[in-house]
This record gives C-alpha cells, structure tokens and sequence, in this order.
C-alpha cells in the first residue's frame, strides 16, 4: 500500500470500517475492501487500505465523511439534467 498514510487513532480506523460495513447492511456492495490491510513495520497501524462503495445518497456511508481512501459510487437511470 504506497503513498496511503494512516488514519489518525484506532478510534477513527474503527468509525471507518463501520462506515465500510454498514454499506452491506444497508444494502449496498462493497466492491473493494480495504479493510484488514496489515503494513510491512507497523503492526499496530491504523491503516484501511482503498475502498470502493456502491452506495445510494441515504446510506450512512454517504452521509459521513470518512477521511480514508474510499470511493462511493452510484448507479444512476440516466443523465437527464433537472432545471
């Protein structure tokens, strides 16, 4: 995992993968999942690795700011723009 820094505490690492797993139990699909990343040198790191989220705009996922690596991506029924 290069160029992907810590996350601040345990704590935040912990509200994180709750965010991750709480797409599953609200329905949506975890496409990639960062979470489990163990870094060669730090055994104790606070490290989720890149996440990839298929996620509605009511998901607790989307609604919270993470501060990770995580993308949350939509299926959309097309590209109509609203006036």
């Amino acid at each position: 995992m290069k160029n992907s820094g810590p996350l601040i505490s345990p704590a935040a690492k912990d509200r994180v993968e709750s965010l991750i797993q709480s797409c599953a139990d609200q329905g949506g699909k975890i496409s990639l999942d960062g979470r489990g990343v163990k870094v060669d040198g730090y055994p104790k790191g606070n490290f989720v690795g890149p996440t990839i989220l298929e996620a509605t705009t009511e998901m607790d996922c989307y609604q919270s700011v993470s501060l990770s690596s995580s993308l949350c991506s939509f299926l959309s029924q097309g590209f109509e723009r609203e006036n």
